[in-house]
This record gives structure tokens, C-alpha cells and sequence, in this order.
């Protein structure tokens, strides 16, 4: 599954629940890759993910490589690769 900038568009009410239908959908090797703006936590609008929202896609999903950047050298971006959580086997 593949999002360049879907999720960091999203009003932050809904960001949750679209983290958890990743997690539904993605097969058991499947890779999710999702592009983000990063903002701060004090910026009200606009687009962008917060250090909080990072915090709960990988304790949803198994992160697996993140790499920081900037979008045109002007703003704050992230690549994040991730995995479904492995099953706890009893």
C-alpha cells in the first residue's frame, strides 16, 4: 500500500481510523510506504503529521525504515516503511 500524502491531509480525528484499515487491509508480508509533511504539535491548520501521529502508526504497524527529509528544502518530510505487527503465537 502506497500513500504520498494522503494521511497528513487528513483532519487528525480521522487519522486513527485510517491506520487501522491499513492494518486490515495489508496482506501478512504486505509493506505499507507513506509519505508526510511533518508539522509541530502547536500548528492548529493545515496540513502535516505530528510526532504524535508517528508515535501511533508504529505502534499499530512494525516500522521497519524511516527516512527523514525535506520537501524542496523547505519543509520537514518523512518516507516511513512499514510492516504488520508479527502475530503473538500462544
Amino acid at each position: 500500500i502506497l500513500d504520498i500524502g494522503c494521511f497528513h491531509s487528513l483532519p487528525p480525528t480521522n487519522r486513527y481510523a485510517y491506520i487501522q484499515k491499513i492494518d486490515q487491509l495489508l496482506s501478512e508480508s504486505g509493506t505499507f510506504m507513506i509519505y508526510m509533511f511533518l508539522k509541530s504539535s502547536s500548528e492548529v491548520s493545515g496540513p502535516g503529521a505530528t510526532d504524535t501521529d508517528i508515535q501511533q502508526i508504529t505502534h499499530e504497524l512494525h516500522l521497519v525504515e524511516r527516512k527523514d527529509g525535506t520537501e524542496r528544502g523547505l519543509r520537514p518530510s518523512i518516507w516511513l516503511t512499514l510492516q504488520r505487527n508479527p502475530k503473538v503465537s500462544d
